[in-house]
């Protein structure tokens, strides 16, 4: 469905990422991992899709993770609270497995905008008896978008494990993220579901990886931002 989407307030979360709230004038029935598409009023064939952090649905607000990397984000980050902009969806099957397995979450860079709507649903549901790690990888501290959101979550079904590649943080990872360094950190590491969201050379590299290592398929998603 199309709907106007005005937006209520802007915070910046890490170097060159921005957090949009969105008032929705009609409401739209979201799955954690999901996104809408969103173009300017003035130019309405250019469409961009961005996964939803958070829903509010007292008011039909949400929230969207953006990273400046193209023109239409550059306007995007220049444009005020208040603006109109035209949205539609949702969109999306990036979810949460149906069945109560376990999860390897695999997120770099701004690709933990939908992995942080499912860390949020999943804890939300208690009838899930599954357990979840999260590999969240990032260059630098100062770069890692929702660090502290994802601290909030406090589930002991849920481990999280932050990796940065150049820089030494005192008590994490420092490195690429390997298979092999899942293979000694998650119990009955091959009959979980790996779903990963990054930059493509990342979600290739994790994912060949996870075939060599015999995991179908099946088993391995993805979402990818283009």
């Amino acid at each position: 469905m199309n709907t106007t989407a005005t937006i209520t307030k802007i915070t910046d979360e890490a170097q060159g990422i921005k957090s949009f709230h969105l008032k929705l004038k009609e409401p739209m029935m979201f799955k954690a991992g999901q996104y809408i598409m969103i173009a300017f009023k003035d130019d309405l064939e250019r469409k961009k899709a961005f996964s939803v952090i958070h829903t509010n649905k007292e008011n039909d607000e949400v929230k969207l993770g953006i990273k400046v990397e193209h023109e239409f984000t550059q306007r995007l980050f220049n444009t005020k609270e208040g603006t109109t902009l035209e949205a539609s969806g949702p969109y999306g099957r990036f979810n949460l497995p149906e069945k109560d397995r376990n999860i390897v979450f695999i997120a770099g860079g701004i690709g933990i905008t939908p992995i942080l709507s499912m860390l949020t649903a999943y804890s939300s549901d208690k009838k899930r008896k599954s357990n979840v790690t999260i590999y969240f990888s990032s260059r630098t501290k100062e770069m890692m978008p929702f660090f502290n959101e994802i601290e909030m979550i406090k589930d002991p079904r849920i481990t999280k494990r932050y990796i940065f590649t150049n820089e030494h943080v005192k008590g994490y990872m420092h490195d690429q993220l390997r298979v092999d360094k899942i293979k000694t950190q998650v119990q009955d590491w091959k009959e979980a579901i790996y779903m990963i969201c990054g930059p493509p050379l990342m979600m290739t590299s994790i994912r060949s990886q996870l075939q060599n290592e015999g995991i179908p398929d099946e088993d391995i998603r993805s979402e990818s931002f283009v």
